[in-house]
């Protein structure tokens, strides 16, 4: 079982997906193909949340509906989810990747984040420098390889006032218990 002992967060977690579904379709009806990934929002969220402090990380928390529990508890169902879900199925490829990418010429992220990011999420950590253009490809070019270049880039300039991204990716590829018609496919 996966993290069982975690159910408090596993609940949390529902939650989030569940409100997070029903908020998406209430803002946008329209009755086109739409994919959206509550996990890769959980992760980021969960991910910023070690990083805030004060008011935003009480409305984070709020967000990822964690309130009276604990971050500890929160990464550690993190990390065991993207250690262990990739292997859950063999029927599908599944991987989440996660990273920060922060300009080595500002304020610097503290070690105590950086390092829980890197041992609860299994995230690369680089800081670059953001003046140079080559950045954007940087880090485009680790979101594409991520995800088996479905995702090319996320995006196209750093502006002077961007001092970090935190990205989150998440490749899936699976086939449908029960698949579409291709005819009525479009």
């Amino acid at each position: 079982a996966l993290c069982s002992n975690r159910t408090p967060v596993i609940e949390a977690g529902n939650r989030f997906a569940f409100n997070f579904f029903v908020t998406s379709l209430r803002q946008d009806p329209d009755l086109n193909n739409k994919l959206i990934s509550p996990l890769s929002i959980y992760t980021a969220l969960s991910m910023v949340c070690n990083g805030a402090s004060g008011t935003t990380r009480d409305s984070i928390i709020k967000t990822l509906q964690i309130n009276g529990i604990s971050l500890d508890d929160l990464n550690t169902l993190n990390k065991a989810l993207i250690s262990q879900m990739p292997s859950e199925d063999s029927k599908v490829a599944l991987s989440i990747a996660n990273s920060v990418w922060y300009r080595n010429n500002g304020p610097q992220p503290l070690p105590s984040f950086l390092n829980t990011v890197k041992n609860n999420y299994d995230g690369v950590l680089q800081s670059l420098d953001f003046d140079n253009p080559s950045s954007v490809n940087t880090i485009n070019s680790w979101v594409s390889q991520k995800t088996k270049n479905k995702i090319p880039s996320v995006i196209q300039h750093i502006d002077n006032s961007d001092v970090m991204f935190l990205v989150n990716a998440i490749y899936f590829n699976g086939s449908w218990k029960y698949a579409f018609k291709t005819a009525d496919t479009h």
